[in-house]
């Protein structure tokens, strides 16, 4: 099914999202940061980017499901908050 899918991904991308903020306040610098990204002392720099970019793919895909949604039903606004 499409939306566990889109659920699950969400959930990751929010995930994500909670701890990169944490490590940005922990570990302000570029190279502690991506040190406290990796889920394991043996993961390179290129598995974490490639890992980066499958979760922004992901959240990009249910923000444009979610733009879509709004967009057919006629809710969609430009006035940001």
């Amino acid at each position: 099914m499409v939306f566990g899918n889109v659920k699950y991904r969400c959930f990751l991308c929010v995930l994500f999202a909670f701890v990169s903020k944490i490590a940005v306040s922990v570990v302000p610098y570029r190279k502690d940061f991506v040190a406290a990204l990796k889920k394991a002392p043996s993961t390179t720099d290129e598995q974490l980017y490639e890992d980066m970019k499958v979760c922004l793919a992901a959240l990009k895909s249910n923000i444009d499901e979610i733009n879509r949604f709004y967009t057919e039903r006629g809710q969609h606004s430009d006035n940001t908050v």
